[in-house]
């Protein structure tokens, strides 16, 4: 049983980074920053500190991380096992789990209640993709022999699995129709025929309507600069900050295109930017 007491408190706003004007701004310096140095220095090998020791005179041909970050659209989950091509290139294959919000998703309360579920009005599916692909580093600046950061240019791509989750919501009956003061929730699957803002008390648990997912496919292109430090020689501590752009052809529904009594309608795109940071863990043999 739950009361209507006022609350006025609600969660709204967008996210500052949903701008195509600073992706691209973003875009251009990753891509050019690395091509930049890279013919500043001619050969990459000139780069490596004169008189270095131990970690830089040691063949390590193997290494694998384990790590996540956040994005301008949710966050994700890597693991990464790679290999050594030469001194200067690293060639590498990722597994990541990316969960993706729509750019034009804002979370909000029922205003009626006390402590309610934020909600995002309109949403009819949660968007997370299962990436596996491949990619290529190679070095700009080798750290020293006892400390420093290595950076390193990475780019790649791949394939993707999209899973549509749909979206359930916890709505607001009347026990008794002729007191609307007392109501009663039910866990339902977002209608917007059916259920207005008012109508909603907030979001469902996350396990409602996994057995009903759908499944797409989409593919997938990035690049960053990565800063690796390490307290010895074998481990392995990576920063990474770049683009990452989702093509999802099929043109997953994610957000109700047209929802009654709401002008103006909302498109779910194709092809989804965001800017990550991530941190990435492991070891090299």
């Amino acid at each position: 049983m739950i009361s209507t007491i006022p609350n006025n408190k609600s969660r709204k706003g967008g996210n500052p980074l949903d701008s195509f004007g600073f992706i691209w701004v973003a875009t251009t310096l990753l891509f050019l920053t690395p091509l930049n140095l890279i013919a500043q220095n001619g050969s990459l090998s000139t780069v490596r500190p004169s008189g270095s020791e131990g970690r830089n005179d040691i063949n390590y041909f193997r290494y694998y991380t384990l790590g996540g970050g956040v994005h301008n659209l949710g966050w994700f989950l890597n693991a990464r096992y790679g290999r050594s091509a030469t001194r200067v290139e690293d060639r590498a294959w990722e597994v990541e789990l990316w969960r993706l919000k729509h750019p034009k998703e804002v979370r909000i309360t029922n205003e009626q209640f006390i402590n309610p579920r934020p909600f995002v009005f309109g949403k009819l599916n949660e968007l997370i993709l299962l990436r596996g692909g491949y990619s290529w580093e190679r070095l700009l600046f080798e750290k020293g022999p006892k400390n420093g950061v290595e950076w390193r240019w990475r780019y790649g791509g791949g394939l993707s699995l999209v899973f549509l989750k749909p979206v359930y919501l916890d709505v607001l009956y009347p026990i008794d129709p002729s007191d609307p003061q007392y109501v009663t929730v039910r866990s339902e699957r977002y209608d917007p025929g059916r259920h207005g803002k008012s109508d909603i008390y907030g979001r469902s648990r996350f396990q409602e309507g996994l057995d009903e997912m759908s499944l797409q496919a989409g593919v997938y292109g990035r690049t960053g600069l990565l800063f690796e430090w390490g307290a010895t020689a074998e481990e392995l501590r990576v920063l990474e900050a770049g683009l990452s752009v989702d093509l999802l052809p099929f043109r997953p529904v994610v957000m109700a295109e047209n929802i009654p009594g709401i002008p103006g309608s909302l498109r779910n795109p194709i092809v989804y930017p965001s800017l990550y940071v991530a941190v990435h863990l492991g070891n090299k043999w």
